[in-house]
């Protein structure tokens, strides 16, 4: 495991409790996914603080990570992570809160790297896009989907789009029956992460 995060005290805690768990070792930090992956080790799963960047960033983060098979962990605030668990998303990124006892903190992360290897042992791989079937999105479709596949949850992505949350949740919808009537299922967040790189609206490398 590893996290992405700047401030010492946190890592080290996260290390100490990472390294006592007997199928777990913590590899490193970074203040990003460049200077993370960095020294050459690849993590299983990336606990992301949210509050260390601005939506856009976190959501860069976030591809960046997916985009390579590793799993996302959000170690967020109380009140964030109770708006996401009132309106639970099929397939979001895991969550956990700063203030959840330890357990949790290492069942969030087991959640995350099951998960993982459940996207893994599917075989949910991005397809060449000369040969996928397209899939034609409204304009406010696309835009909710770059920003919801990178991360974002339907609460922020209403936010930045100035609309609804229900909203949001329309068009995604209506985005997954779209991509299942052209024979490209997207049942999971992943899956939407997936599809957004093949029909070029979301980088598979990001910089």
């Amino acid at each position: 495991m590893g996290i992405i995060d700047s401030r010492p005290a946190l890592v080290l805690g996260i290390t100490v409790l990472v390294n006592a768990q007997p199928d777990m070792t913590f590899i490193g930090s970074g203040r990003s996914v460049r200077e993370l992956l960095s020294a050459g080790t690849t993590p299983d799963v990336v606990l992301v603080d949210p509050a260390i960047a601005d939506p856009q960033a976190q959501a860069a983060a976030v591809t960046a990570l997916l985009s390579r098979g590793i799993g996302v962990l959000l170690f967020t605030d109380a009140a964030r992570a109770r708006s996401t668990s009132e309106h639970p998303e099929p397939g979001a990124v895991e969550t956990i809160r700063k203030t959840d006892p330890l357990h949790r903190v290492i069942a969030g992360i087991r959640a995350a790297q099951r998960s993982r290897s459940g996207e893994s042992s599917a075989g949910v791989e991005i397809r060449n896009p000369h040969s996928a079937p397209g899939v034609t999105l409204s304009p406010r479709e696309a835009e909710v989907l770059e920003l919801y596949a990178t991360g974002a949850t339907a609460a922020h992505v209403a936010h930045a789009l100035g609309i609804t949350r229900n909203t949001v949740v329309d068009h995604i919808k209506r985005i997954r029956l779209k991509y299942i009537a052209a024979g490209r299922p997207a049942f999971t967040k992943v899956d939407l992460f997936r599809r957004a790189v093949e029909d070029g609206l979301v980088p598979d490398e990001p910089a």
